[in-house]
C-alpha cells in the first residue's frame, strides 16, 4: 500500500503556465509564451436602466515581445480592451491574466502598484505637461517614483536617445512637431520600465509622415527592450506592417470570420508532436502538451509570401480526441492569400462558444 503522504511531483513550469485552477475549478489554458492571456471577457456599463455590452466574450493572447494592432470600427470596445488590460477598469465578468496573474481579483491599491510596475500608456493627445520640456516631461515620473537623480539623469537620456531626441531633450512640447510630441510621450511611457505598453490611436493626431516615424519608432523598441509587449489600436490599416500582428474587432468580439493566428504545418514546426488521422486519435493529455503550438482563430497573420494581411480560412476537418478538450478543438485549416493565392494547410484551436 502506498503512504498517504508520499510526495507528488512537483509540477513543472510549463505544466503550472499551461494550466490554473482557480476556486470555481474552472481551468483555463495560459500560452507559455505570452505574457497577456485573456479568457471570456465582458464589460458591462450601466446608464441609468440602459445597459450598454462593449465586449462580448473576448478571448485573446498577446505573446511577450510582440507588437500587436488591434483594429475595428468605432465603439467595437477596442479602446475598453486597452482599459481593462491597463487596469484603469475592472471587467464585469471574464478573466485577465498578466504573467500569468489574476489581475480582475485585484482591489484599488493593487491595481494602483500593478500599473505602476507593469504598464506604460501612451494617448492620442500625447498629454505632454507644457510648462516642462521634454527631458523634465519623460523625469517627471521617475521623480515620483523616488529614483535617485543620477539614475534618473541616465534612465531619461537613454530613453530620449530611444526615440530620437537627445538633441531636442531642452525644447517644449509647443517647439516640437505632432511626430516629436508623441515621440516623448513614448519616452514618458516608457520611463518606468513597463512590460506592456498600450498606445490608444498614437498617430490619430498626425500626418502619414509623422505617423510612420511614430509607429518606427514602437517597432524599434522590441529590438531595444525584447520583453517589452506592443499593444496599438488604430483606424490606419495603412500602418499595419509595422505591427507583428493584426487582430480585428466587431461588436465587442474578436472577428473571427476576419483574422486568425495559426502555426504553420511545413518545416515540422510542430516537432512531430502534431496529432493526425494517421497516427490515431491524441490523448488528453498529448493533446495539452501541444497546446502552446496552436493558436486560436482569433488574430489575423500576414500571407508569408507577400505579407498581405487578407486572408481566408476555410476550416475543413476537426482532429477527434479521446476526451474532447472542454475549451477548444484541433483543427485542420486550408488558408488562402486573397492577394497572390498562396495556399498553406496549418493547424489552429478552435474554442467552443
Amino acid at each position: 500500500m502506498k503512504d498517504n503522504n508520499e510526495t507528488r511531483p512537483v509540477a513543472s513550469e510549463k505544466e503550472r503556465q499551461l494550466e490554473i485552477e482557480h476556486e470555481s475549478g474552472k481551468r483555463y489554458d495560459i500560452d507559455p509564451k505570452a505574457c497577456i492571456n485573456i479568457f471570456n471577457l465582458y464589460k458591462v456599463y450601466k446608464r441609468d436602466k440602459i445597459e450598454v455590452v462593449a465586449l462580448r466574450g473576448l478571448t485573446l493572447r498577446v505573446k511577450r515581445g510582440e507588437v500587436l494592432m488591434v483594429v475595428g470600427p468605432s465603439g467595437c470596445g477596442k479602446t475598453t480592451l486597452l482599459n481593462l488590460i491597463g487596469g484603469l477598469d475592472k471587467p464585469t465578468a471574464g478573466k485577465i491574466f498578466i504573467d500569468n496573474e489574476d489581475i480582475t481579483d485585484f482591489n484599488y491599491d493593487a491595481l494602483t502598484v500593478y500599473r505602476r510596475k507593469k504598464i506604460g500608456f501612451v494617448f492620442q493627445f500625447m498629454n505632454l505637461v507644457k510648462s516642462l520640456n521634454a527631458y523634465e516631461n519623460v523625469e517627471l515620473p521617475l521623480i515620483s517614483l523616488g529614483v535617485p537623480d543620477a539614475e534618473r539623469k541616465a534612465r531619461v537620456n537613454e530613453l530620449l536617445e530611444v526615440v530620437g531626441l537627445r538633441e531636442r531633450r531642452l525644447h517644449y512640447p509647443t517647439e516640437l512637431s505632432g511626430g516629436e510630441q508623441q515621440r516623448v510621450a513614448i519616452a514618458t511611457a516608457l520611463a518606468n520600465n513597463p512590460s506592456i505598453i498600450l498606445a490608444d490611436e498614437p498617430t490619430g493626431e498626425l500626418d502619414s509622415t509623422n505617423a510612420k516615424e511614430v509607429m518606427a519608432v514602437f517597432k524599434s523598441l522590441i529590438s531595444k527592450y525584447p520583453d517589452i509587449t506592443i499593444i496599438i489600436v488604430t483606424h490606419d490599416l495603412s500602418l499595419k506592417n509595422y505591427a507583428d500582428r493584426l487582430v480585428r474587432m466587431r461588436d465587442g468580439m474578436v472577428d473571427e470570420a476576419l483574422t486568425l493566428q495559426y502555426a504553420r504545418s511545413e518545416g515540422n514546426d510542430t516537432g512531430g508532436n502534431t496529432p493526425s488521422p494517421a497516427t490515431g486519435p491524441a490523448s488528453m493529455e498529448h493533446l495539452v502538451d501541444i497546446l502552446p503550438q496552436f493558436p486560436s482563430i482569433s488574430d489575423i497573420k500576414y500571407c508569408p509570401k507577400c505579407n498581405d494581411a487578407r486572408i481566408q480560412v476555410s476550416i475543413f476537418k476537426a482532429i477527434n480526441v479521446d476526451k474532447p478538450h472542454p475549451l477548444f478543438q484541433i483543427r485542420d485549416a486550408v488558408v488562402i492569400c486573397n492577394e497572390c493565392q498562396n495556399v498553406e494547410k496549418v493547424k489552429v484551436k478552435v474554442f467552443h462558444h
